[in-house]
């Protein structure tokens, strides 16, 4: 036998003694382990990890009280949890990063424990200066109670695969990756989201880099632009913008500690000037509806406050909250943008990406959201058109046929109804409902229509106007009966001769521009709706024979 092979087989001896007198150890009762802890998830109050050299991360369990949240917040609840390092500022954990972590404190089990007296080195064990320490405090059933199971983390077992974990006195034998699920630091248990509003969505969204300010307001589920003028706005476009402010996230924290703005009037030297936010390059406010907010609260219709505190959307607003973020300059590591919310003097970083976005669309005034569409109804709701011309006015109401199928009719002026051309009529609210705008341009001078120019109205224009309002069904007013209309729909079309023709939908400061087919189109299916239903055919037992054809 040559010297390695003796020593190989010394290694294998020793490795043999150590797993039958060691790892062997002493097996608990039950087959699937015994509990750390011993704490279930729902009675754990706090957890600190603490790690030689750096500050201790401890996780604390809120139960909510009379102060008032923090800005861009709302209270905290029972099942709440705050994270701080060291002597920081305490700020709210992500509920899933909590969750995650208090279940595998609650499932945490071991097989094995070490013989007692085996490891009273500690030392030799790696659990004289544990790489992780844990101290989890129970909630106490009486109040005069206090208990904390405190573990450390050693080294590794010369067995691959294990790790010995200080109990107490004892020292019992885990997996070893079970370390890494406590191996968290505060930035891994933090909530990284900016807002943390529990509401029902927003419902105005600001948005101001220099001089330049757009402004959104969502009113009875659809979204406008109210300035830098009044149009409406695409709600899925609109919607998905403001839902980027709200669910904005941070990337990082700025370096340093963040310096209260009433501890230096002015910013000066602090995180005003260190981080561009003494005069914002962009500032994005929102307000946000109650759930339980009345809806003539959660969709205002007035104009925005003047500049102030109300103004800049920070705090509480009739129906819900409102809440500013402000950007700075630009961070290298990690790369974003500074921002801060109103109120709060916490410096954080957010992704390049939303800067870009927001500031974008100041500088294009909206011109992403802007909706082209004629009208926003939905053609299978609609339940009343209105024609209106040089010749008077058509009207077409639907109601139900005996046999549940649709069917429309069309009112005389003295309010008697005749059968319509059921499939012409929703042929018509069809192509109306899917024609797109070319462009917008300036709205013209219509009749009857309060020029916003401050113009006085000129009276009926040379070029034709034809003027049509969609109602959708509303609320019936006893079961059975035919739907009511509800939300109407105005567009007024002009038809110059030697221009394109426009557009104007009601509420609209700007028209818009059409393409020659598209009114060609709507012309001619016009044309086949106005168009008296043929008399019925005789039967075919009543048809006459035909002529025989000549010889």
């Amino acid at each position: 036998m040559n010297r390695a092979t003796r020593f190989a087989l010394l290694a294998a001896l020793l490795l043999g003694g150590y797993l039958f007198f060691f790892e062997r150890g002493e097996r608990g009762e039950d087959p699937e382990g015994e509990p750390v802890f011993g704490v279930p998830a729902e009675a754990v109050a706090a957890v600190s990890l603490e790690r030689p050299g750096l500050p201790p991360v401890r996780l604390e369990r809120e139960r909510g009280g009379d102060e008032e949240p923090a800005p861009g917040t709302e209270a905290a609840g029972a099942g709440d949890f705050t994270v701080r390092e060291g002597e920081g500022p305490p700020a709210p954990a992500d509920a899933v990063e909590v969750d995650l972590l208090l279940q595998n404190l609650e499932t945490l089990r071991f097989e094995r424990s070490l013989p007692d007296g085996t490891a009273a080195d500690r030392a030799a064990f790696g659990l004289a200066e544990p790489e992780l320490t844990l101290r989890v405090e129970r909630t106490p059933d009486d109040p005069g109670e206090s208990e904390t199971v405190v573990v450390g983390f050693g080294a590794e077992t010369p067995a691959p695969g294990n790790r010995y974990l200080e109990v107490g006195e004892a020292v019992v034998i885990v997996p070893a990756w079970t370390k890494d699920n406590f191996d968290r630091s505060a930035w891994d248990l933090r909530d990284k989201r900016v807002f943390r509003f529990d509401t029902a969505g927003i419902t105005e969204l600001r948005l101001r880099a220099g001089d330049e300010e757009v402004r959104l307001e969502r009113r009875g589920g659809e979204w406008w632009i109210v300035r830098p003028f009044r149009f409406a706005a695409d709600s899925y476009d609109a919607s998905g913008l403001a839902a980027k402010v709200r669910e904005a996230e941070m990337t990082g924290l700025a370096p340093g500690d963040p310096v209260a703005p009433e501890s230096d009037p002015g910013g000066a030297g602090g995180d005003e000037v260190r981080f561009g936010l003494a005069d914002p390059r962009l500032t994005a406010s929102f307000t946000v509806a109650s759930p339980a907010a009345p809806k003539s609260e959660a969709a205002p219709d007035s104009e925005a406050p003047p500049d102030g505190e109300a103004a800049r959307g920070e705090g509480a607003v009739p129906g819900g909250r409102s809440a500013t973020i402000h950007f700075g300059g630009e961070s290298a590591t990690p790369p974003g943008v500074f921002a801060r919310v109103a109120g709060d003097p916490t410096v954080f970083v957010v992704g390049q990406g939303l800067f870009d976005e927001l500031i974008g669309s100041v500088r294009d005034r909206l011109a992403a959201v802007r909706s082209l569409r004629l009208f926003r109804f939905a053609a299978w709701k609609a339940v009343e058109l209105r024609l209106g011309g040089p010749d008077g006015e058509s009207v077409f109401r639907r109601r139900e046929a005996a046999d549940g199928e649709r069917e429309w009719v069309r009112e005389s002026a003295g309010g008697a109804a005749t059968p319509a051309d059921s499939e012409a009529v929703e042929d018509f609210l069809y192509r109306l409902n899917s024609t797109d705008g070319e462009e917008i341009v300036a709205a013209p001078a219509l009749p009857g229509v309060p020029a916003r120019t401050g113009r006085r109205d000129p009276g009926p224009p040379a070029d034709p106007v034809l003027t049509i309002t969609v109602a959708e069904e509303g609320d019936a007013d006893r079961e059975g009966t035919a739907p009511a209309a509800g939300r109407r729909e105005t567009v007024r079309f002009r038809t110059p001769e030697d221009s394109p023709p426009t557009a104007l939908r009601e509420g609209d400061e700007r028209a818009l521009r059409l393409t020659g087919e598209a009114m060609d189109e709507i012309r001619l299916l016009l044309a086949a709706l106005e168009a008296p239903l043929d008399a019925p055919s005789a039967s075919v037992e009543e048809s006459p024979e035909p002529d025989p054809p000549p010889k």
